[in-house]
């Protein structure tokens, strides 16, 4: 058993006090505020102990942060992304072809599912700052899928993936349908246009799978540093605080925390964070 904690933000905040909130970073409340405008699920704390971290956590609440309490042994168990190799849906749900297994996903399973459309910082410098229908929209019209049976799996935290988090038999399971890795079914005898497209999968998913959360923060998520890459060996300005990604402080923790999360990308790790702050809206 791993006895550590971990406090996890759970964007999107409320009427956030950032005067309130900063003793509790050692920031400005300026620089609490960028903090609580981050969409994306990222560790603040990490504490042995889980009662201080848990006081914490409600004092948080209380400026207006929305923050998940979390156990290393419960991020670990999550396990790392699978890519499918391939999946049809069938009368009974999702079934895919997963490192030699064939997991099948019912409809009526609950599900969380993690949509993930990664751009780089330099695109997002140049994209002017919109809602995350518009930006989910415009991802899913340039976003045709591309097959790469090369494609260095290291290295797919830049590629649009979906992530699907249920329960199977052997416990907690995880699928990843990920653009250029997985072959999508040509033809579906019911869709007209098959589900070729990761826009066509992720609309019929919400359609038809009846207990699903379907998460949409990590689209459009800007992707730090050089490549997915969480450690801080190429750090690029501006320096962020605390355990921000792409920074040492959390390269160092998650190293700390096990070998299996030394070298976790960061779409990969704000996957299973997005995760395990949705876990309670599926029980």
């Amino acid at each position: 058993m791993n006895a550590r904690y971990l406090l996890v933000s759970n964007p999107p905040h409320g009427d956030v006090n950032a005067v309130e909130a900063a003793p509790h970073f050692g920031l400005s409340a300026a620089e609490v505020q960028m903090k609580a405008n981050y969409g994306l699920p990222e560790i603040w704390f990490a504490e042995e102990d889980e009662d201080r971290l848990s006081v914490r956590c409600s004092e948080l609440e209380a400026t207006g942060l929305r923050t998940v309490l979390v156990s290393v042994d419960e991020l670990l168990e999550v396990g790392p992304q699978r890519p499918a190799e391939s999946f049809v849906l069938t009368d009974e749900g999702l079934h895919a072809v997963c490192d030699g297994t064939e997991p099948t996903i019912a409809f009526d399973a609950p599900t969380i599912a993690v949509v993930c459309r990664p751009r780089n910082e330099d695109e997002g410098a140049r994209l002017p700052t919109r809602s995350a229908a518009s930006r989910f929209s415009s991802w899913k019209r340039r976003a045709p899928p591309l097959r790469s049976p090369d494609l260095d799996l290291a290295g797919f935290g830049s590629t649009p993936f979906l992530d699907l988090y249920t329960t199977g038999s052997d416990g907690p399971l995880r699928i990843s349908i990920v653009q250029e890795i997985t072959s999508f079914p040509v033809l579906p005898a019911d869709l007209p246009h098959g589900l070729s497209t990761m826009r066509n999968l992720v609309s019929e998913w919400e359609s038809r799978f009846e207990k699903t959360y379907m998460d949409h923060r990590l689209v459009d998520m800007r992707l730090r540093g050089a490549s997915s890459v969480v450690t801080g060996e190429q750090l690029p300005q501006p320096v962020r605080s605390g355990f921000s990604y792409a920074t040492e402080a959390l390269a160092s923790l998650l190293s700390s925390l096990s070998p299996d999360l030394r070298d976790v990308g960061q779409a990969d790790l704000s996957s299973r964070l997005a995760y395990l702050t949705d876990r309670s809206l599926i029980s």
